[in-house]
């Protein structure tokens, strides 16, 4: 719903301009705007802001204004982290599956990396291959029911814009599903070792 309060309250200003006033202030108005949303939502917001940053001009100034895409870079060098607490069921429901096989010594409280959906930690393991440095990749949590519904409210979103940016939204759904399957990751990881 908050979503939808600010982008409708965006688009009121854009749609109130006549068709050839210039748009740059509203870009960049609207575009902080994002930035803030997304590092206050996170999750999808966050992965929808680095979609954004991504494209670097490439799908031209009519399709996504650069303000936006200058703006929302900020969300892939800088994303935010969260206390280990806060995350703590997340990592104990994924590792008490595997209990047997990891004992950890220790897991780092501070995160060393953070991304849209989870975030890294250090920690050591001592298994039956040894004792050693690992990182740890931690979901957010609550992600499994924020996620449809943040993808649904980028639906109804990009339906009302003057601007197709359904690719962008397929590719975020399909890049977030992937991501939120650690299983792909770490076949990804095994893949790049060999």
């Amino acid at each position: 719903m908050s979503a939808m309060m600010v982008f409708m309250a965006a688009k009121a200003e854009y749609d109130a301009l006549p068709p050839d006033a210039p748009r740059d202030a509203l870009h960049e108005k609207h575009a902080r705007t994002a930035l803030d949303f997304a590092l206050a939502h996170r999750g999808v917001y966050i992965k929808a802001g680095q979609f954004i940053a991504s494209l670097q001009g490439g799908a031209g100034e009519r399709a996504i204004p650069s303000a936006y895409v200058r703006t929302l870079q900020k969300l892939t060098d800088d994303a935010p982290t969260v206390p280990l607490a806060d995350v703590a069921a997340v990592f104990e429901a994924d590792v008490g599956s595997i209990a047997s096989t990891f004992q950890f010594e220790f897991v780092d409280e501070q995160p060393i990396a953070a991304g849209s959906l989870a975030q890294v930690h250090r920690a050591r393991v001592d298994d039956v291959i040894g004792r050693r440095d690992v990182a740890v990749k931690i979901q957010f949590p609550g992600l499994d029911a924020q996620v449809a519904a943040d993808l649904e409210a980028l639906r109804m979103m990009a339906a009302m814009m003057t601007t197709d940016v359904g690719w962008l939204l397929d590719d975020i759904t399909r890049h977030i599903t992937t991501e939120l399957d650690f299983r792909i990751e770490a076949q990804n990881a095994r893949a790049a070792k060999r």
